[in-house]
């Protein structure tokens, strides 16, 4: 997302992410988004024994696959603009 932020090709759908984007640049931007990806994976690994936490966590995995995959689709084979 950020690539695609910063070569102005593509904005973040998510209106938290593109205020603060907004308000404090691509340094907050990728701090948040960190810390958005960070954070629920931490109670996700903390509960792994949970058959719940088991599910979550390859739910995420395969969500992050297909994202950067998707990802490189639009570096990659796209159109420029």
């Amino acid at each position: 997302t950020g690539f695609h932020v910063i070569r102005g090709s593509a904005r973040d759908l998510n209106p938290i992410m593109n205020a603060v984007l907004a308000h404090g640049g691509l340094p907050a931007f990728f701090s948040v988004k960190a810390a958005m990806t960070v954070f629920p994976m931490v109670v996700i690994m903390v509960h792994k024994e949970w058959r719940l936490g088991r599910y979550a966590a390859r739910l995420c995995l395969l969500t992050y696959v297909v994202l950067s995959f998707y990802h490189l689709y639009l570096i990659l084979a796209a159109p420029k603009a």
